[in-house]
């Protein structure tokens, strides 16, 4: 979901549709090139920061003569910091960038009466709070709160050197960092045959990505050059549910799975525990 450098660490970048030069490969459609930034004799830094909230936001929208209210989201947070320079002048340069964004999706389905945009009819707050309650007194299992809105935030890092080792061989290194999660509902079903869950139910599906590189530029001649490139990415998936217990936890939670039978229908049910493809979850690349 996120852009995979800071925005401060990017210099230029190059858009290439279908592009046939052998450099390229292992995918189709659009290439996008981006150059980094690079330390320099000059030493450089600077930062940013934005911000906005449901101030910028409509209270609720009309449809057809249906007005809704508007579900509430998290305060969008982004900024970021760089620094750059020389360790050594005319030889070894540095450069470092950070960028830190949180921000939220609304939540538009969830229990009638609390004040969600799309009630899910047929549980109600005061029944998924009953249930909530023996599940925690009689079970020591928690739902967790009623989620009215689902956030999602990442960190990137970024740090490149130079090291100009002679004036025909010149030697760079990048290292970044990406870490990503975004709340998403699981196990939560609206229409007739409707399924309310708590917060630690949802689960965070991001990322926790690493990637190396180094290349090495060499000018043998006026003819002749050479490069040599070496990269690495290590990346964890994550699709962890916020309350844990999966299988191969130390701690796993069962699946429970409680029905609401109204008399007047629809019927619906409240779930606790780890979604129900949440059972033992693991990939690494």
């Amino acid at each position: 979901s996120s852009t995979p450098i800071p925005y401060d660490a990017v210099r230029e970048t190059q858009v290439q549709f279908a592009p046939f030069d052998v450099d390229y490969g292992q995918f189709t459609g659009c290439a996008i090139n981006v150059v980094t930034k690079s330390g320099t004799n000059d030493y450089q830094f600077g930062g940013f920061f934005e911000y906005s909230d449901n101030g910028m936001r409509a209270n609720n929208v009309s449809s057809k003569g249906r007005s809704s209210l508007v579900a509430p989201i998290e305060p969008e947070k982004r900024w970021g910091v760089y620094l750059g320079g020389p360790v050594i002048k005319d030889r070894l340069f540095l450069f470092g960038a950070y960028e830190h964004q949180e921000a939220g999706q609304s939540q538009d389905f969830g229990p009638d009466g609390a004040g969600f945009p799309n009630p899910q009819i047929g549980i109600t707050e005061t029944q998924f709070n009953e249930i909530r309650q023996v599940l925690n007194d009689v079970y020591g299992i928690d739902t967790g709160d009623i989620v009215t809105s689902r956030p999602f935030s990442n960190d990137r890092y970024f740090v490149r050197a130079d090291l100009q080792i002679t004036d025909d061989h010149r030697f760079e290194t990048t290292f970044q960092r990406l870490e990503e999660g975004t709340t998403l509902p699981d196990d939560l079903f609206s229409g007739n045959n409707p399924q309310a869950v708590g917060r630690n139910t949802f689960r965070i599906s991001g990322t926790e990505s690493n990637y190396y590189s180094g290349r090495l530029f060499s000018q043998w001649s006026d003819n002749f050059s050479t490069e040599l490139r070496y990269s690495r990415s290590e990346i964890q998936d994550l699709q962890d549910p916020i309350g844990g217990g999966e299988a191969q936890s130390a701690n796993p939670i069962p699946r429970i799975i409680v029905g609401i039978d109204n008399p007047t229908g629809p019927d619906g049910t409240v779930l606790a525990g780890p979604g129900n493809s949440r059972s033992g979850n693991d990939l690494k690349t």
